[in-house]
This record gives structure tokens, sequence and C-alpha cells, in this order.
């Protein structure tokens, strides 16, 4: 009996110790884009996940992440001024922030992105 369970204490230490540690980070990102113009910010490696939060003035901004090696990912627009989105990303996949103004006229951001690093 014993000897289960100092097996199960030493399989769970080996499992908690094999785990990484996630490291927060906070990339303070702004600017003012034209007209259907948008900006890439990184790139940044070994992300899981990524939370962008943004407050802007003009007419829409859209923001999001791009893989590096494709150029494919996913974005979320917004027009009421502030702009919240999260996304869960492959990890072994470099990736870019993306900010982009769809609208006909400037649109000016601050804000940040939070990346979660593997």
């Amino acid at each position: 009996m014993s000897r289960i369970l100092l097996l199960f204490i030493v399989l769970t230490f080996l499992i908690i110790a094999a785990e990484p540690d996630i490291t927060r980070v906070e990339v303070p990102i702004s600017g003012t884009l034209s007209a259907s113009a948008s900006r890439l910010y990184g790139p940044y490696s070994s992300v899981t996940a990524v939370t962008i939060s943004l407050d802007f003035k003009g007419g829409e901004l859209c923001a999001g992440y791009v893989y590096a090696d494709d150029f494919k990912g996913e974005y979320s627009c917004s027009t009421s001024g502030r702009l919240y989105v999260s996304y869960s990303v492959d990890w072994t996949r470099d990736i870019y922030i993306l900010v982009y103004n769809p609208s006909s006229s400037s649109v000016s951001y601050s804000g940040t992105a939070t990346l979660y690093i593997w």
C-alpha cells in the first residue's frame, strides 16, 4: 500500500515538474492607421494565447493575429471605440499581432497585446 502511494507521489511530481511555466508579456501597441491600412507587430514565438485590448477613435478597427509562415489567422472588428479579443494559437508557429482599419477614414488606437508564452 505504501509503495503505491509513493509511486503516485513520484509520478505526480514528475508530471508537474515536466510542465513548463507560462510567461505573461504585455506589449503596448498604438498608432494611427489611414483608410484600409494595417500594421503588424512581431513576430512572436512560443505563444499559446493572445489577448488584445484597444481603445480607438474613428470608424472601425479590427485586431487579431496571423501566423508568420502563411499570414492566415483570426481577427474581430468593432465600431464602438473599444475592442477586446482573445485567441488560443498554435505555440509551435510564430505569430504577428494584426491591427487593421477597414474604414474609409483614419483611426487612432492604443492599448496592449498580452501574450502568453510557453
